[in-house]
């Protein structure tokens, strides 16, 4: 792209998939999805999460995993990270479901409390709460509008 717009010649074709997560892979048992979240400490933020529809679509398939990267900046530059899944008990409570800008027949997408990802890399706890996930789960499929 750069070439290109040094040269003036046309940009080369682009192609920009909206998916689920920032990196895929396929491992020999299960596939994942990571989607790559940044949060500065110092500044107050809500990142948006996934597309609700995107995410059952990627659940229905067996052996998959949905994980998210937190990449946390402090005001001395300072980073730190924490690898999640979707259904650790901290970021499932830090998750909520936003559906009026979401489009017609659609169930939304989601928001991260800013809070929540900062406790995640301060002080994790990697509990999974399965009650609390099969109420979001089920929460997810009956949000459609």
């Amino acid at each position: 792209m750069v070439k290109a717009l040094k040269d003036g010649t046309p940009p080369p074709k682009i192609y920009t998939d909206d998916r689920l997560g920032d990196y895929e892979y396929s491992f020999e048992n299960f596939e994942t999805a990571t989607d790559i979240k940044t949060k500065v400490l110092f500044l107050s933020s809500n990142p948006k999460g996934y597309n609700v529809d995107k995410l059952l679509e990627f659940l229905a398939k067996e052996k998959t995993v949905y994980l998210v990267f937190i990449v946390a900046v402090d005001k001395d530059k300072n980073i730190t990270t924490r690898l999640c899944s979707m259904f650790n008990k901290q970021l499932l409570n830090g998750t909520g479901i936003i559906s009026h800008w979401a489009g017609r027949n659609s169930r939304g997408v989601t928001q991260y409390m800013g809070k929540a990802l900062e406790e995640i890399v301060d002080s994790f706890d990697e509990k999974i709460d399965f009650e609390k996930c099969r109420e979001f789960l089920d929460k997810c499929l009956s949000d459609a509008n």
